[in-house]
């Protein structure tokens, strides 16, 4: 489930918010479990032992546009189900629509067609789901990561579990089942909107309302209406004048502890589509505007290119959306006191370290499934991606943990003077 945040501390003398984040290892100890219950006579959350399974049957061709009737089967990976039933599926992505192994929309449906809301292990009652099947990431963790990072830290993205998945039979290895950033009580819980726009998430995509503060335009997710209420482009509109302005008067629009946190994870894996395409703003009515990450495949240390490949530096490209607010000394101040904040617990070099060794030990054999159906090496020779040559999933683990342990570093030498 993705929800407001709800920390509320201040950061030194700055007149925001902040957060206590847990111990670094708290979140890392139970990876894929339900939310506890609040009865403390009540069982124990059953927790994943290991990737879920998930075996789709179309009666033909999965579309890139709309959605095909199939059947899907999601189980424990002890083999009883989590559902069983129609589904509509799609192709998902955009370059990724070139890559070998695809990666699916899944919308769980009832047998008339309507949505049925399912909570999939733990993470909320919803019908839309994503199988993202980390073509480009080696090691098959990278999304899950930054994602939980960010979630450890108090702030919105996706739920997300390992998932295997099989289609018409045939094993196509390990995928991320993955929330979408959508709006509704078990996803990104905002007032309902009230027909005006005054409730809203965007993401910057290929189209939509133009934006002045980034490369992109801001793609309306909620509420789902064409066209989309005026409300949406004229709070845009508000926000991003405020940040041309410049001045400290952008945090009445901007929710200064959500940036910042948003900043300091795209920047702790830095990710080469940072602040370029995807990334999230949601707000309710009477709330500032919050930031969400998307993709973060293209992180730690590939691909080769924008210095994406090196530990040092920070991420290259940098729009007004958020150069703006690091000329303030305002949002500087905050960044260091967060970072030296989250440095002693969710960003600890060790327990993300944690972290990835966790991931593989639940991923188990299912690592070696993956590359015995692709072959490894296969994904750094995919056009217009060039990344660094790993010959073994052991020898891409070693190289994330490298790179990880590198930028953590650099950005503790560096992080005052971002």
């Amino acid at each position: 489930m993705v929800t407001m945040p709800r920390r509320a501390v201040v950061l030194f003398a700055l007149a925001a918010c902040g957060g206590s984040a847990p111990d670094g290892l708290e979140d890392a100890a139970i990876l894929d479990a339900s939310p506890p219950d609040a009865s403390p006579d009540a069982a124990p959350p059953r927790v994943l032992t290991g990737p879920a399974q998930v075996a789709i049957r179309c009666p033909g061709a999965i579309p890139v546009i709309g959605k095909l009737d199939c059947t899907i089967e999601i189980a424990w990976p002890e083999g009883d189900l989590a559902y069983q039933g129609p589904a509509g599926v799609g192709l998902h992505g955009r370059s990724s629509l070139n890559f070998p192994k695809k990666q699916y929309a899944i919308e769980l449906r009832n047998p008339d067609g309507t949505d049925r809301d399912v909570d999939l292990f733990g993470m909320g009652a919803d019908a839309d789901w994503l199988l993202n099947g980390a073509w480009l990431d080696r090691a098959l963790v990278r999304n899950k990561l930054g994602y939980d990072l960010h979630r450890a830290m108090g702030g919105s993205a996706p739920d997300s579990r390992f998932a295997e998945l099989t289609l018409d039979g045939a094993p196509l290895g390990v995928y991320l089942l993955a929330e979408r950033l959508e709006h509704g009580k078990d996803r990104v819980d905002l007032p309902d909107d009230d027909g005006t726009g005054v409730s809203f998430i965007v993401k910057g995509s290929q189209d939509g309302i133009a934006s002045t503060v980034q490369a992109k335009p801001w793609e309306v997710v909620y509420p789902a209406l064409d066209p989309a209420p005026a409300g949406v482009a004229s709070r845009l509109a508000a926000v991003e004048r405020a940040i041309a302005a410049r001045t400290d008067a952008m945090f009445d629009e901007l929710d200064l502890a959500s940036l910042v946190d948003f900043v300091l994870l795209e920047e702790t894996v830095k990710n080469n589509d940072a602040y370029f395409l995807s990334h999230h703003l949601y707000t309710g009515a009477d709330t500032k505007i919050r930031v969400a990450p998307w993709d973060l495949d293209l992180s730690w240390g590939q691909p080769s290119y924008n210095n994406n490949e090196l530990a040092t530096a920070w991420i290259l490209y940098r729009p007004v959306l958020i150069a703006a607010p690091a000329a303030r000394p305002m949002f500087r101040a905050a960044l260091v006191a967060r970072w030296t904040e989250l440095r002693a617990g969710v960003l600890a070099t060790d327990a993300i370290i944690a972290r990835i060794a966790q991931y593989r030990a639940l991923l188990g054999a299912a690592v070696a499934r993956n590359w015995a159906i692709w072959d490894i090496t296969q994904p750094q020779r995919t056009p217009g991606f060039p990344m660094y040559a790993v010959v073994s999933a052991d020898d891409e683990y070693a190289k994330l943990e490298t790179f990880v342990r590198a930028r953590l570093a650099w950005i503790d030498a560096n992080i005052a003077a971002y």
